[in-house]
C-alpha cells in the first residue's frame, strides 16, 4: 500500500500551490490551513486546474498504473487541494489509479470528502472509511458521495468503518448509513476505540 502524497505531489507540486498566510499576525505571517470558515479562493482554484490541464502527467500515470493499495490520510490533501481536484476530475471519465484494489480512506473531513470518488475505481474489492469526524448535518450530502462511490466501485465486497478517537460524540448513525449504500457487499466491519474512564 502507498500514500497519496507522493501521487498528489506529481500532480500538483507543492511549489505550485498557493499557501494561506494571516494578515492579522505581528512579525512574520502566520501560515494557516484553509477550511470552511477560511475557503480557498475560487481563482486559486482555477489557476491548478489550467495547471493540471496543461500539465505532462506522464511521470505519474506511469506509477498511478502499478498504484493496487492506497491510503489517504489527513495531511495528505487540504480544502484547496480538494476542490481543485474535483473540478479538474468533473470532465473526467477515466479513474486515476485504474488498478486500484484497495483504499483506505483516513482523512474524514466530510469537506475533503468527496475526492473519494477521484481515486475509486472499477477494480475496488475493499474499502476503509475513517469516520471519527463526520458530522450529523452533513448526512445528507454523506449519503450522495457514498452513492457516487458505490457507483464508482461496482467490484466493491468489503467495507469496514473505523470511528478510532471519535470520544463523546453520537456516531450510531454513521453504520446504517454507510451500510445502505453499500447493501450489496459481501462483508461489512466496524471498529471503535472505547473512552478511557469506560469499561468498555
Amino acid at each position: 500500500m502507498v500514500s497519496a502524497r507522493p501521487l498528489l505531489d506529481l500532480m500538483i507540486p507543492l511549489q505550485k500551490r498557493p499557501r494561506n498566510f494571516s494578515e492579522e499576525s505581528e512579525g512574520d505571517p502566520e501560515e494557516l490551513d484553509w477550511d470552511e470558515e477560511n475557503p480557498p479562493p475560487y481563482h486559486e482554484i482555477m489557476d491548478l486546474v489550467l495547471f493540471l490541464e496543461n500539465a505532462d502527467m506522464t511521470r505519474f500515470h506511469y506509477y498511478a498504473s502499478r498504484v493496487k493499495g492506497l491510503k489517504v490520510v489527513g495531511d495528505d490533501m487540504d480544502l484547496l487541494l480538494s476542490r481543485t481536484l474535483s473540478t479538474w476530475s468533473s470532465r473526467r471519465t477515466e479513474p486515476l489509479l485504474r488498478n486500484l484494489r484497495y483504499l483506505n480512506w483516513r482523512n474524514s473531513d466530510t469537506q475533503i470528502l468527496p475526492c473519494i470518488t477521484l481515486f475509486a475505481g472499477p477494480k475496488v474489492t475493499n474499502l476503509r472509511l475513517h469516520t471519527a469526524a463526520w458530522r450529523r448535518d452533513c448526512e445528507g450530502f454523506l449519503s450522495s458521495t457514498l452513492s457516487s462511490l458505490r457507483q464508482a466501485c461496482p467490484l466493491l465486497e468489503n467495507v469496514e468503518t473505523e470511528h478510532m478517537n471519535a470520544r463523546d460524540r453520537d456516531l450510531a448513525w454513521v453504520d446504517p448509513l454507510v451500510f445502505s449504500a453499500f447493501s450489496h457487499v459481501a462483508r461489512v466491519d466496524f471498529g471503535c476505540q472505547p473512552i478511557y474512564d469506560t469499561l468498555l
